[in-house]
C-alpha cells in the first residue's frame, strides 16, 4: 500500500494514516481509518434487528435465575450433608472399613516424580510442571468514533493499529481488516504474516506417582492445586546458534538461550516476529488436604443420598480441617450465586434496552436536535429498564426460593406480608387524619371529662359540624345620667372698662 494514497470502494473510504499522526510509533505499528455511513433505514433495521436478540436476552435471564437458585441450594445442601458424614482418617495405613464412606485426610506429599523436558535440559521434582510459551506476533487493535449526521445517518471512523507483542496463543493475521500494514523499522510496510505453526505448545505436566500419606492421588485432584513458583533453570553448556527461521522448527538447547527465567530463539532486547520464549513454574505444595470418597487406595468424588448430580471432591494445599473446608467451599458457592444473580440481572437489563432501541434511532431524522432527543431517549430507556429489571429479578430469585427453600422463604413471606398490612393500615390512618381536619370555617365539637354534670358526657364521638358565624347583637350603649345641677353662683366680675364716646377735636377759628 502506497504511503498517503487513498482506497475507495462501496460506500465507504479507506485512508492511510501518515507515521506520526495521532501518535503512532512508526517502529512497531502503523494507523488506517475506515469511514463507514449507516443510512437512517439501515440503523432502524439494525435496530429492529435488535429487538428479536433482546427478547431472547430477557427471556434467557428468567431460567438463569432459577437455576442458580437451585443450584447454589443443592450445592449448600450437599456441603452440609458431607460435614455431617466426613471421617478422620489416618494417613497410614488405609483403612478397609471406610470403603465408600466421605473421608478427610491431611498428609504431606511424597512420592513425587521428577519431571523434566529432555530436549530443553529442565527437570523438576514436584505435583506439576507449567509450561507457558509465548510467540512474538502482530496485533491488531481497532478503535471506533460514531457521529450522527443531520439527515438521519450516522457516519463511524474505525482506526485499525497494529502492533508486535508477545502473546501465549496463536494469533489469525488472515483476518486482519487491513493485511499489509505493518511497518518496518526502515519505514517500509510489510504483510502482516504470524507463523500459523508452533514447534512447542503450552503444556501441563502432573506427577503420575504422588501420593498423599498411603493413598494415591490422582490428576483430578492434582488440578485442583493452585500456587507455584518460576522454575530456575541452569545455563545450558551447548553453544547457541540462532535459528534462521522465525520460529524454528523445532526447540532445543542449541536454537535456545537462558535469559532471566526465559527460555528465547532470539534477541530479547529486539525480537522478531516468530520469535519464542518459554518459561516453566512448578508446584509449591508439600502437604495436601482432601475431602472425598474412598474408592480402594485412592479418592473418587462424593454423593449425597438423593443430590446425585451435585459431588464433593475438595482439596486444600497445607493442613486443613474439614470444617474449614467446607466453609471455603460454602464461601465460592456463595460467590458464585451472587455473580450469576448480577449476570441474570444484566441480560435483562440488556434485553430491555435492546427492545427500546428503535426508539432511540427514530428521532436521528429529526434535523438538529434528532440526535440531542434521540440520546435523551436512550437515558430515559436504560432507567426504564433498571426499574423494571431490579423487581422482576427479585421476584424471580423470590419464587424460586418458595420453590427450593420453603421453610426459608415462607417465614419470610408471611413476615413481609404483615409488616406491608401494618405499613398500609397506618397509611391509611394518615389519610384519614389528614382528610379530617377541619377547614377553615369548621369546629369540633370536643368530648369533655366525664364527669356526671358534663353537658357533653355519653356524647357521641366529636364531628364535622359547620360553624354558622352569629352576628353580634345590639347593645344599646349605657344610659348616662343627667348631671345634678349646682346651685346658681354669678360669674366673678372682671374689670371691664367704660365704652369710650367719641370727641371731636376742639375747632380753632382763625384769627382776623
Amino acid at each position: 500500500m502506497d504511503s498517503g494514497r487513498d482506497f475507495q470502494g462501496g460506500d465507504f473510504t479507506q485512508q492511510r494514516l501518515f507515521p506520526g499522526e495521532r501518535g503512532l510509533d512508526i517502529h512497531s505499528r502503523t494507523g488506517y481509518a475506515e469511514v463507514t455511513r449507516t443510512s437512517y433505514g439501515e440503523k432502524m433495521g439494525n435496530a429492529c434487528g435488535g429487538v428479536f436478540a433482546g427478547i431472547i436476552m430477557f427471556l434467557l435471564s428468567f431460567p438463569l435465575l432459577w437455576w442458580n437458585e437451585g443450584r447454589t441450594l443443592h450445592t449448600m445442601q450437599s456441603l452440609e450433608d458431607g460435614l455431617q458424614a466426613v471421617r478422620e482418617v489416618a494417613c497410614y495405613p488405609i483403612d478397609p472399613s471406610n470403603e465408600g464412606q466421605l473421608v478427610h485426610i491431611s498428609c504431606s506429599l511424597e512420592g513425587l516424580e521428577t519431571l523434566l523436558e529432555a530436549d530443553l535440559g529442565v527437570s523438576v521434582q514436584a505435583a506439576f510442571l507449567r509450561r507457558t510459551v509465548e510467540m512474538y506476533q502482530y496485533r491488531e487493535q481497532t478503535r471506533t468514533e460514531s457521529t450522527k449526521q443531520n439527515d438521519g445517518s450516522t457516519k463511524t471512523v474505525t482506526h485499525y493499529t497494529y502492533r508486535e507483542e508477545w502473546a501465549a496463543h496463536p494469533i489469525d493475521s488472515q483476518h486482519f481488516h487491513v493485511p499489509d500494514a505493518c511497518l518496518l523499522p526502515s519505514g517500509g510496510t510489510v504483510r502482516c504474516s504470524n507463523p500459523r505453526s508452533w514447534p512447542l505448545d503450552s503444556n501441563i505436566l502432573y506427577s503420575t506417582t504422588a501420593r498423599a500419606g498411603a493413598f494415591d492421588l490422582s490428576q483430578n485432584l492434582l488440578q485442583l492445586l493452585s500456587s507455584s513458583s518460576p522454575v530456575r533453570l541452569n545455563a545450558s553448556t551447548v553453544d547457541y546458534k540462532p535459528s534462521p527461521r522465525h520460529p524454528p522448527p523445532h526447540l532445543n538447547q542449541e536454537n535456545t538461550h537462558l535469559v532471566g527465567n526465559y527460555l528465547y530463539t532470539g534477541n530479547p532486547n529486539l525480537p522478531l516476529v516468530g520469535d519464542m520464549r518459554v518459561r516453566w513454574t512448578a508446584s509449591t505444595a508439600k502437604a495436601v488436604s482432601v475431602l472425598a470418597k474412598q474408592q480402594g487406595s485412592g479418592f473418587v468424588p462424593w454423593a449425597s443420598r438423593g443430590r446425585a448430580r451435585y459431588t464433593l471432591q475438595l482439596l486444600s494445599e497445607g493442613f486443613v480441617s474439614a470444617s474449614d473446608m467446607i466453609d471455603q467451599a460454602l464461601l465460592a458457592n456463595s460467590i458464585v450465586a451472587y455473580l450469576l444473580r448480577i449476570l441474570g440481572w444484566i441480560l435483562m437489563v440488556v434485553g430491555l434496552v435492546q427492545v427500546g432501541g428503535p426508539l432511540g434511532v427514530m428521532h436521528d431524522i429529526i434535523p438538529f436536535c434528532g440526535p440531542i432527543i434521540g440520546e435523551m431517549t436512550m437515558v430515559a430507556v436504560w432507567f426504564a429498564a433498571f426499574a423494571v429489571a431490579t423487581p422482576l429479578s427479585i421476584i424471580t430469585i423470590c419464587l424460586a426460593w418458595l420453590r427450593f427453600r420453603p421453610w426459608v422463604s415462607i417465614p419470610l413471606v408471611a413476615c413481609v406480608a404483615v409488616l406491608l398490612y401494618y405499613l398500609q393500615q397506618w397509611r391509611a390512618q394518615r389519610m384519614k387524619a389528614s382528610a379530617g381536619a377541619a377547614p377553615p370555617g369548621y369546629q369540633t365539637v370536643p368530648d369533655g371529662p366525664p364527669y356526671p354534670y358534663n353537658p357533653n358526657y355519653h356524647a357521641p364521638p366529636p364531628q364535622l359540624q359547620p360553624h354558622v358565624p352569629v352576628s353580634p347583637q345590639y347593645q344599646p350603649p349605657p344610659q348616662q345620667q343627667a348631671p345634678v345641677p349646682l346651685p346658681y353662683q354669678p360669674a366673678p366680675q372682671q374689670y371691664q372698662p367704660p365704652p369710650q364716646q367719641y370727641q371731636p377735636p376742639p375747632q380753632q377759628y382763625p384769627s382776623k
